[in-house]
């Protein structure tokens, strides 16, 4: 490590110091902050207050200060950037009437007030601890003993009134609260999680 010195401009004692390849080391003129503010001492700032200075951009309201990159009607940046004609609205190629979009029936069923109640349930039930490792007050979360992905299977679920009427998947004896870690470690069957 090598090591700079020079001397106070104040105190004039010699000082050392690192250089880490900025500018203004190699301008320093001050062994500490003490010095610098002693230099100050009989010098007098002025002071201006909020309301004496003017602004940098008085009396220029209305005039543009580069005329090159000023919007002009009617000329874009860039062609790629300009949305076209068909791009947007019932133009669109991605555009779905109303009546046809459709939400994912697992979105839908996870958004449903049934799905809430049988959380509730199972955190109820479990007094809101995870199963695996104990920690109670954390982001908890329900998970289905058997797989979701396997009732849905099973039970031929297509439609939201089949999975609404399907008992297996409510049944609260299928469910367990864990908390965010030990949920993520039972879908990815890590080490001890391997068989829940």
């Amino acid at each position: 490590m090598t090591f700079l010195t020079k001397i106070c401009i104040q105190c004039k004692k010699i000082f050392s110091f690192t250089p880490n390849g900025k500018k203004y080391n190699d301008g320093r003129k001050f062994c500490s902050y003490n010095c610098y503010w002693e230099s100050l001492k009989g010098i007098i700032l002025p002071n201006i207050n909020n309301k004496e200075r003017i602004p940098w951009n008085k009396n220029l309201k209305g005039i543009h200060l580069s005329p090159h990159s000023e919007f002009k009607k009617g000329i874009h940046a860039s062609p790629k950037t300009e949305i076209k004609k068909g791009q947007r609205g019932k133009e669109s190629i991605a555009y779905k009437e109303p009546e046809d979009r459709i939400t994912p029936l697992r979105l839908q069923i996870r958004n449903s007030s049934k799905y809430s109640d049988w959380r509730t349930q199972i955190f109820g039930r479990d007094n809101f601890t995870c199963q695996k490792c104990g920690v109670r007050g954390s982001w908890l979360e329900a998970h289905h003993v058997k797989e979701f992905a396997q009732i849905f299977q099973k039970y031929n679920i297509i439609s939201f009134e089949g999975a609404m009427n399907c008992i297996p998947l409510w049944d609260v004896n299928n469910g367990i609260t864990l908390c965010e870690k030990c949920h993520g470690m039972i879908h990815f069957k890590k080490g001890e999680y391997a068989d829940v």
